[in-house]
């Protein structure tokens, strides 16, 4: 018998309130809170949406992302990672906006992790892994003038490829190569 008016009164409070003017409207907010770091991230977010998908410049982002990727981190970090924008462009901000400032020798690499060609998006982890052992080198030398922080992580993934193009068996295993961590 409880459940019962328990039930009905939970179903009285959910229909009044969906109701436009309903009594207890005030009890359920109507408008999502904004997201707070859509000032500084959302530069980018616009600059992904005004790419085109089939472009074959995959640097067509680089002005707004090299302007606002510090911002945008920062503004993630800050929240503690409660952004939309943590997933999407979070994991990629620091990768980009080194190769955004290193086109000329880094565009092979950038075409092989996030272009569909050569290398599926970076899904296809051997494609990926020659292209870092042929090209990362020169890549490198660039991230190393521009961020020396990312190129110490940039430098592993290239050893990683190496180790990767010969055993076949990533550094880190069940997580992809690009992506993955050093050993410890």
């Amino acid at each position: 018998m409880k459940s019962i008016l328990l039930l009905a009164c939970l179903g009285y409070l959910a229909f009044t309130t969906a109701l436009p003017g309903g009594e207890d409207a005030h009890l359920i907010s109507r408008t999502a809170p904004s997201d707070p770091c859509c000032k500084s991230c959302g530069p980018i977010g616009k600059a992904l949406l005004d790419c085109p998908r089939n472009t074959t410049d995959i640097f067509c982002v680089c002005d707004p992302w090299v302007k606002t990727a510090p911002t945008c981190q920062t503004c993630i970090s800050n929240v503690n990672f409660n952004t939309s924008f943590a997933v999407n462009p979070g994991p990629t901000l620091e990768i980009f906006w080194a190769a955004c400032q290193c086109q000329d020798q880094c565009r092979t690499v950038a075409e092989a992790v996030f272009a569909p060609k050569p290398c599926n998006f970076g899904t296809d982890n051997l494609c990926v892994s020659k292209v870092l052992v042929q090209d990362g080198p020169d890549c490198l030398c660039c991230f190393e003038k521009v961020d020396p922080w990312f190129a110490s992580s940039f430098k592993i993934f290239i050893e990683q490829a190496k180790d990767f193009v010969k055993t076949q068996i990533s550094a880190v295993p069940g997580m992809s190569l690009f992506w993955g961590v050093a050993n410890c």
